[in-house]
């Protein structure tokens, strides 16, 4: 499989959609380029994960081999993966170059993997975790703007945070200012090896524009409180 990358081109595609995120306005599309080399590891022996919010999504995944989609409302030059399977054995971390387009706008991302693609489409979708967020070159997570993705262009009311709680309990929280957005219990993510991820947090967002809110992840190690806090970028949520 190591030398797929090199027999493929790989694209990735960026399409603009009105707030609704209704296909029916869809506008031009635009190509983004995915990195040059594609970073990626895959490891028989898992490698546990050091991050508390491991994956932001709406709705289910769909399938581990994408594509993903990501609504912007503002303008953004790249934007940073990181895909994690459950299991720890496959990591990847790479920026994704998004040409200057009008927003708010929809970005189609694909594939996930190049080099593992066989390998990732043998796992379950809920066995894989993806984090988009708008990050420097490095793809420094720390205080970045997080993206949730979903598995379609349309948006998804359903909010799903995945985490690492080494085996805890947890909760989140998601506010905007003052005003408390949702929260919901932490349960069990997965039926397998549940190494880089553990708990599965979701919660139903309300009606409203698009805006930026903060996402508070709370693990209880049966003392007391940690949290852990993170930006976190809303789409537009229509009534139906």
């Amino acid at each position: 499989m190591g030398n797929v990358a090199g027999r493929y081109r790989i694209v990735v595609l960026a399409a603009t959609a009105l707030a609704c995120c209704s296909p029916s306005g869809a506008q031009d599309i635009v190509r983004a380029v995915p990195p040059d080399p594609f970073v990626e590891h895959f490891d028989q022996n898992a490698d546990v994960s050091g991050a508390k919010l491991v994956g932001l999504r709406l709705g289910s995944l769909g399938t581990t081999s994408g594509p993903i989609y990501v609504h912007l409302a503002d303008p953004a030059a790249s934007l940073c993966i990181r895909a994690v399977t459950q299991d720890g054995r496959y990591s990847a971390t790479n920026p994704f170059s998004i040409p200057p387009t009008t927003a708010p706008a929809v970005v189609e991302i694909a594939p996930i993997s190049v080099q593992y693609a066989s390998v990732l489409s043998q796992y379950p979708a809920d066995a894989m975790a993806v984090r988009a967020f708008l990050g420097d070159e490095g793809c420094n997570p720390a205080d970045a703007l997080n993206v949730p993705f979903s598995s379609s262009p349309d948006t998804d009311a359903t909010l799903v945070a995945l985490a690492n709680s080494r085996a805890f309990t947890g909760r989140i929280e998601l506010a905007d200012g003052a005003e408390m957005i949702a929260a919901a219990d932490c349960v069990q993510a997965g039926d397998g090896a549940r190494i880089a991820y553990d708990l599965a947090c979701a919660v139903t967002l309300p009606t409203g524009e698009a805006r930026t809110a903060v996402l508070s992840l709370i693990i209880n190690d049966g003392f007391a409180d940690e949290t852990q806090s993170y930006r976190v970028a809303l789409p537009a949520i229509r009534a139906p």
